[in-house]
């Protein structure tokens, strides 16, 4: 009995998950020769002023104070690789201090040749809170009260031949979150915010401990807010790519996912897959694909969705590249009331000159839920620029616009502006100066008013790295 107890914990299974991968990367990472070994340490500290912390209408500001250092190792030996990092946060609230505390992550990737055509890959983060550095200032999101995700995979990928090769892929992840009651209200808002703009200050950074984010964003959209949520969920997936030739090749993909739940109101399921894609390189500058999706979820609802699309990509100039996309996607309804096609695909051009790097895209997306079954039509706008002024100093501002209509019930539409700007300042070789604000307004629709958030906030970061 007391065994069964301490296994069904979530908060003990988070532990036996990280255990784990922690073993098994350890011992990958001693099978890896190195030809090259990098640490890296960094380190940052800095204070904002938030004027809405919760989203909600005329709700109250606070002043937030963040520290955060980290210690990142690379170990690379082609074709091996093997990367660790762990981090510690720190946030302290002026008026809300239930939220101040520690934060803190671990993980490692890599990557081992076991012959001339076998490849494994694997990777484990484990995080108690969320790093904060991957998000601009501005997006603080919710303060946590409490947050554990733990995260394990692996894959193996095989050449059959010099012209196909196959792959299989396995992961499983767990969230445990506790969420304050105030909260609930901005809940919505805050997780439907854009997640894909590009962080214009620091460009390739991203933070491999984002499960929390979307596994609560995916209830979001469903119309679950829930202060409660232990959710587990793991995948299989194989695939099969070939190249018929250097310009033409094809791949295709299937998968299942199940999830789990302790939380009442949120159903268990299991969800199947399969993609196919063609890709053809019509030129050095020029190429397009073409591509199918099907998804079939089984939880309390059934829902069935067949998508295809085609892309084109050019590089008009060394300096100018662009892309489009067209395609429809169909849901299978239980009725032929319920059941209905709608156009998906955008445009995308970017402009990267000798200082200056411009970049505007407009796309329309389908999200069909896969829980409660909700299906929610999306037309987005965003544009960024940034401007280098010299060795010291790097500019960028950002502006993303969201209109989703829900086609069910329009209580669940909804419009979201958000945008910014950030200035970087290179004080030395290591340390930088960064301020930032930025500006989020959520248009509720029939669910009350639409609050605003403005942020402002300086920070200053120091990196070093040393073999």
């Amino acid at each position: 009995m007391l065994i069964n107890r301490w296994y069904h914990n979530p908060v003990r299974k988070l532990a036996i998950v990280t255990a784990f991968v922690a073993w098994a990367g350890a011992a990958m990472a001693q099978s890896t020769p190195a030809d090259n070994e990098v640490w890296v340490v960094s380190g940052s500290l800095s204070e904002s002023y938030i004027d809405n912390l919760f989203l909600i209408d005329e709700g109250p500001g606070d002043w937030v104070t963040n520290a955060s250092v980290s210690l990142a190792y690379f170990r690379t030996r082609p074709p091996n690789s093997f990367s660790a990092y762990g981090w510690l946060g720190g946030s302290y609230f002026d008026r809300f201090d239930v939220y101040n505390g520690l934060k803190y992550g671990a993980g490692f990737a890599g990557e081992n040749g076991l012959d001339r055509r076998a490849r494994v890959r694997y990777s484990g983060p484990f995080a108690d809170g969320l790093n904060r550095k991957a998000f601009y200032d501005g997006r603080l999101g919710l303060p946590e009260i409490d947050v554990k995700s733990g995260y394990a995979a692996t894959g193996l990928d095989y050449d059959f031949t010099d012209s196909t090769s196959g792959r299989l892929s396995a992961d499983l992840s767990g969230v445990h979150y506790r969420l304050d009651a105030r909260e609930l209200l901005s809940a919505a808002a805050d997780f439907l915010s854009p997640p894909t703009i590009p962080n214009p200050v620091e460009p390739g950074g991203g933070n491999p401990n984002l499960a929390p984010l979307i596994i609560l964003e995916q209830l979001a959209l469903e119309g679950f807010l829930v202060r409660d949520l232990d959710y587990w969920t793991w995948h299989f997936g194989a695939g099969l790519g070939h190249e018929f030739s250097e310009s033409t090749q094809a791949s295709l993909d299937l998968g299942v996912r199940s999830s789990t739940t302790e939380t009442i109101g949120v159903p268990d399921g299991r969800l199947y897959d399969a993609s196919f894609t063609l890709n053809h390189k019509l030129d050095p500058t020029a190429g397009v694909s073409l591509g199918y999706v099907y998804q079939h979820a089984d939880y309390d609802r059934v829902t069935q969705t067949h998508s295809i699309f085609g892309r084109a990509q050019k590089e008009f100039s060394e300096k100018l590249h662009g892309d489009v996309t067209l395609g429809a996607t169909h849901l299978d309804g239980s009725t032929d009331e319920s059941s209905s096609w709608s156009f998906i695909g955008g445009a995308g051009l970017t402009l990267r000159l000798k200082r200056t790097s411009l970049a505007a895209r407009a796309s329309r997306s389908v999200y069909q839920g896969v829980i409660a079954g909700r299906r929610q039509i999306a037309d987005e706008l965003s544009g960024s620029v940034s401007h280098v002024f010299g060795k010291r100093v790097f500019a960028a501002g950002y502006l993303s616009y969201r209109n989703a209509q829900d086609t069910e019930l329009d209580v669940y539409s909804s419009e979201q502006l958000f945008g910014g700007v950030a200035l970087s300042l290179r004080l030395s070789e290591r340390f930088f100066l960064t301020p930032t604000y930025s500006y989020a307004l959520y248009d509720r629709g029939q669910l009350g008013p639409s609050p605003s958030r403005s942020s402002f906030g300086i920070s200053l970061s120091y990196s070093k790295a040393f073999k």
